[in-house]
């Protein structure tokens, strides 16, 4: 496994390049861990390992899953029903905890449904089988104040994805607030594949002291 760190996530880099620092509100970096030729099982470890990294931080960390629909669905009756829980408890395992109210965005082109969930452990598996599922699914880790009005908010409008990265309204949160957010790399036939912690610099720094610079 490789630990490395990058400075600014702006930046072009080999690993992750987000948005521009206008954008997002203020510089991010990013520890990753990362594996050549990762199957699912080297993947789930890396995210283990990293998420064991980040809860070393403070004795106050806390783990939300932000979830959504990626693609619009058509409004009938089966689709309203099920909205955001149940559609996707019946496609995968959802990680235990408490789950926020299901929020509905529409436009001429369908529904989606968003929520969260405060995740009482981080089980790599679950939380990788939901994100292939759907791909608007985004685990973050919070630690200060409690952000639950933060995360309503953000689920209450939704997001887009791009075309790389989390979705760009829970990046901004992390600079607004002790907020970080976890991505995956190398999906489909990249040879290194790993987990990527993005939060404001300093938080990097302490969660990756000895990762080599990228």
């Amino acid at each position: 496994m490789l630990s490395l760190v990058i400075p600014n996530l702006s930046d072009e880099n080999d690993v992750l390049t987000l948005f521009p620092a206008s954008a997002l509100g203020c510089v991010l970096a990013g520890g990753a861990a990362l594996a050549r030729a990762a199957s699912r099982e080297t993947e789930e470890s890396l995210l283990e390992s990293v998420s064991f990294r980040i809860r070393g931080m403070s004795s106050g960390v806390r783990h939300w899953l932000m979830v959504g629909h990626d693609a619009w669905q058509p409004v009938n009756r089966i689709v309203l029903y099920n909205k955001l829980w149940r559609s996707l408890s019946r496609r995968t395992r959802l990680p235990a905890g408490p789950r926020s109210e299901e929020f509905l965005i529409s436009s001429e082109r369908g529904v989606m449904f968003f929520g969260f969930i405060e995740c009482q452990d981080i089980v790599a598996k679950d939380v990788l089988s939901l994100v292939r599922v759907e791909r608007a699914c985004t685990l973050i880790a919070t630690w200060g104040p409690d952000p639950t009005d933060e995360l309503r908010s953000i689920a209450r409008s939704g997001w887009e994805l791009p075309a790389a990265g989390p979705p760009l309204a829970i990046l901004k949160a992390a600079c607004r607030m002790d907020l970080g957010v976890y991505a995956s790399v190398g999906w489909f036939d990249d040879i290194v594949r790993g987990t990527v912690f993005i939060a404001r610099p300093r938080w990097i720094e302490a969660a990756f002291p000895s990762a080599r610079e990228n």
